[in-house]
């Protein structure tokens, strides 16, 4: 899958013609709260994804929308949660003392992807999937800098997640 942003995809040839499907992201907020999420997510979806062969992916319409698959993802819910967790090392020495106990910031992140065929109104798939991550924080100055770890984790499993759709359900 070839990444293209607000200009003109590099893999276009001069026609304009691509051999590979294009396919257009949109993506939303289910609610006010996560507006300020969007545009993170979808520059770094669009970076992430980039990578992949399968298709021309753009957050622009195509030149053809006839031709033009529909990715749509919508954030319907983003939470952090900071908790204390009692150590489960399984090391002989370490059991012998007092367990310990690591504060763990964990990062949960929902979105709903629906696919669709070009010139098509009915989705060719409809997901609901969650996605996770965890980080230990070593003290409470690190929260902030561990919450940017935490929705690079959340946004590096949605990818994949993403990823896996568009390979199975996209096809030229």
């Amino acid at each position: 899958m070839t990444l293209c942003g607000p200009v003109a995809c590099a893999s276009d040839s001069a026609d304009g013609a691509s051999a590979r499907p294009v396919v257009r992201l949109v993506v939303s907020a289910g609610s006010e709260d996560y507006e300020s999420f969007v545009p993170l997510l979808e520059g770094r979806l669009l970076e992430r994804l980039g990578q992949l062969r399968e298709a021309d992916l753009s957050a622009q319409p195509a030149a053809d929308p006839r031709k033009e698959w529909r990715l749509h993802l919508s954030v319907t819910d983003l939470r952090y949660d900071l908790r204390s967790e009692q150590d489960r090392s399984r090391d002989g020495d370490a059991a012998r003392g007092a367990p310990r106990m690591d504060q763990v910031l964990m990062g949960d992140l929902e979105l709903e992807a629906t696919l669709l065929r070009p010139g098509e109104t009915e989705p060719v798939t409809r997901d609901r999937f969650s996605v996770g991550a965890r980080r230990i924080v070593a003290d409470a100055a690190d929260v902030a800098r561990q919450r940017g770890g935490v929705v690079d984790d959340l946004l590096e499993r949605a990818t994949e997640r993403i990823a896996r759709i568009l390979r199975k359900k996209v096809r030229p």
